[in-house]
């Protein structure tokens, strides 16, 4: 999408290598678009028309605000449809949630993760990682926070507790957008990737906002949401809806 913004294509070439410090997927080409008349690939190694929703780019981000309980349109339901999410009711997928972010919270290596991910002094516009501003918290959720990342995995109650927020956020969602894929092979996995950020411009671009939730896929709680969804390996979920409230932006890629 950025390179089309550019007069450019991308062209991906599979070939997956695994290497002494990690997996190579294949190799990218950068080069010029093609005429019109020519049929669009987006990416997968044939050459393409302007992406559609490259215009839109600019639009993409994450808004961890509540939404209101606004239907989605049908049109923004068929595409995201059409790119294979399956989109659960929040209600249902509530409870789900409620217990993995338990289970985070009580998970030393989750709080270890947040410490390098989040940035909690008032930066205003850090390079990288997640600002409070971008998490949209209270003063008292800020405290909340600075406790929890002194600790090395919360008891069972106050977990319960902090997993109250992720459930708020559920609760306050027009629909629960989840990714999946039939086998974990990487070039699986890369596709699946591919499907997630162009729903997320496609949310966006539409008006509507969004917010990956990763919780319930990096928990046993997997399991459940698979048969929840009907799918063999979900590996994504977002939160989709509507709202007036703005969030901030951030750097971090």
């Amino acid at each position: 999408m950025a390179a089309s913004l550019q007069g450019k294509q991308v062209a991906f070439e599979p070939d997956v290598v695994q290497r002494a410090d990690g997996l190579e997927l294949g190799k990218v080409r950068i080069l010029s678009l093609v005429g019109k008349g020519e049929a669009p690939s987006y990416g997968r190694g044939d050459p393409c028309l302007s992406d559609p929703l490259a215009p839109f780019l600019s639009l993409r981000q994450t808004n961890r605000n509540p939404y209101e309980y606004l239907p989605l349109s049908p049109k923004l339901k068929r595409d995201l449809l059409n790119l294979g999410c399956v989109l659960l009711e929040p209600q249902a997928v509530a409870p789900l949630v409620a217990k993995a972010s338990m289970m985070a919270w009580q998970d030393a290596r989750f709080i270890a993760d947040m410490k390098k991910w989040k940035r909690f002094k008032k930066e205003g516009n850090a390079p990288d990682g997640m600002t409070i501003e971008c998490l949209g918290l209270s003063s008292l959720q800020q405290q909340a926070w600075h406790f929890a990342m002194s600790c090395n995995g919360l008891a069972a109650p106050l977990a319960r507790m902090y997993a109250q927020h992720d459930v708020h956020l559920i609760q306050h969602s027009a629909a629960i957008a989840v990714f999946s894929v039939e086998n974990l092979e990487p070039l699986s996995l890369f596709e699946c990737g591919r499907r997630l950020l162009r729903a997320w411009v496609t949310v966006n671009a539409a008006a509507f906002s969004c917010h990956p939730i990763s919780v319930v896929v990096n928990q046993p709680t997997v399991t459940e949401l698979a048969q929840m969804a009907g799918v063999a390996h979900p590996v994504a979920m977002m939160r989709v809806g509507y709202t007036f409230k703005s969030a901030a932006w951030s750097n971090r890629r």
